[in-house]
């Protein structure tokens, strides 16, 4: 026996509305054909018009036969059972907006067993979304039913914008993790110093496209911290070929400079892939079921090491013989003290002060004005005149401490000379040029620095 059923919407189906059939039985002899008609009650042309995505990761490489009696009729057959499929599914998914009504029909031998062994779903069209804080915009794209996506599952749907503290909002309302294209994250290894310019960084994943239609990967790293993904953080795009399966892509950035927000642990990535065309400006971008289909994902990336303090003006000036180094803490967290340094080279620094924090217990969300000064010209007499006069007396320095001596003798020759030449209103390269920076140093005694910058003569 068998029987017939029609469902008509109120309005016709939108592109990507979906009807999810489930065969939740073991068999049992019945098939269901399923007709999708228009407004006027003709037949839809399948090919053209609806996509059919078989939804189940079977391990035994089987599903239900799937026939096409005609060019406007599906036909599922679970005459055989599958081995080792349970929950089996398919998605008909709509292309057009031509669908008003769908006809089921079911035959064949209906055993007591397998009555209720369908199960029907209507889903409404929605998109992927990015799970990052809101700052970072609400980009959407069509799944498909995973035919393109990153990892092993495809992005799910959702209705509304999700927005997380650490980009981890998604997939809270499937079994299965469809943020899973990146397994495994590598701090970024930084010193804790805003400003620190990395070296290399990558992040891998693995793509598989079998949309038909070829499609371009790209990711984006808020290196400045802006709470932003800005078109100059992306890494370089990533072709996915059609019929790619589970190729690995990599994104790499070189030599890009780190900055972020007092107490910073981390920041976030995103990574969208698409059939459109997809630009570098695109990472808050919707894309329309019209324009292509693909996924998001976003992932927070922590600091090897946090940014405890977030520096700003800094100067160092010469007046007379002596030198003057201010500089400006925008906030401060677990901070201990500030440490001095000079270089003649810009390289190798030496510490020449040291100034207490002034934020109560090492903490402030103020900005602190400090300022240090010294006699650079007796100071420089001092230094270097001892140094020396140890080195006179020979008092078993090792070689590598002899070198280190003689660094702070040039330096503090650079001082002296600094302390007696003017050219233009700044040291010059070879007469007398010292850099100056200021390192913060943690309770905890972990280090960050302040940008370099070069003393000028008043």
């Amino acid at each position: 026996a068998g029987s017939t059923a029609t469902v008509t919407f109120t309005n016709n189906l939108s592109v990507l509305d979906q009807l999810i059939v489930g065969d939740i039985g073991d068999g049992g002899g019945e098939t269901v054909t399923f007709e999708f008609l228009d407004a006027a009650g003709n037949p839809v042309n399948i090919s053209s018009n609806i996509r059919v995505i078989h939804l189940t990761n079977d391990a035994a490489g089987a599903s239900a036969p799937l026939a096409y009696p005609s060019a406007t009729s599906i036909s599922l057959n679970a005459t055989t059972p599958v081995t080792g499929v349970t929950n089996e599914g398919w998605a008909f998914t709509m292309l057009t907006n031509s669908v008003k009504s769908i006809k089921l029909t079911q035959t064949g031998s209906i055993s007591s067993t397998a009555r209720n062994s369908w199960s029907f779903t209507f889903a409404k069209s929605a998109p992927d979304r990015g799970d990052a804080p809101a700052s970072y915009g609400n980009p959407s794209v069509y799944s498909l039913g995973g035919l393109l996506r990153l990892g092993a599952y495809g992005g799910d749907t959702e209705y509304n914008a999700i927005y997380s503290a650490n980009a981890d909002g998604d997939n809270t309302n499937n079994i299965n993790n469809d943020e899973d294209g990146v397994s495994s994250i590598t701090p970024i290894p930084n010193s804790g110093a805003r400003g620190q310019v990395i070296s290399t960084y990558t992040i891998a994943t693995t793509a598989s496209n079998r949309s038909g239609a070829n499609a371009t990967a790209i990711a984006w790293m808020d290196w400045n911290g802006n709470g932003m993904f800005d078109a100059d953080e992306a890494a370089t795009s990533v072709n996915v070929p059609t019929g790619s399966n589970n190729i690995p892509v990599t994104f790499t950035w070189n030599n890009v400079i780190l900055n972020g927000p007092v107490s910073a642990s981390g920041t976030f990535a995103r990574i969208i892939i698409a059939t459109s065309t997809l630009s570098t400006s695109d990472a808050a971008t919707s894309i329309s079921p019209g324009a292509g289909i693909g996924e998001i994902e976003d992932n927070f990336i922590p600091f090897a090491a946090a940014l405890p303090v977030t520096f700003g003006n800094i100067q160092a000036k010469m007046k007379g013989n002596k030198l003057f180094v201010n500089w400006q803490s925008l906030t401060e967290t677990n901070n201990d003290h500030f440490e001095i340094e000079a270089s003649a080279d810009g390289n190798r620094f030496t510490k020449i002060g040291e100034i207490k924090s002034k934020a109560d217990g090492g903490n402030s969300s103020v900005s602190l004005d400090y300022n240090f000064n010294t006699d650079a010209w007796g100071g420089a007499l001092s230094l270097s005149g001892g140094i020396l006069a140890l080195l006179g007396l020979g008092l078993g320095l090792k070689r590598r401490n002899l070198a280190g001596a003689v660094a702070i003798v040039v330096l503090s020759i650079a001082v002296l000379v600094a302390g007696c030449n003017k050219n233009d209103g700044s040291l010059q390269e070879n007469t007398g040029k010292i850099y100056i920076r200021v390192a913060q140093v943690d309770i905890d005694g972990t280090k960050s620095y302040s940008r370099v910058i070069t003393v000028v003569k008043e």
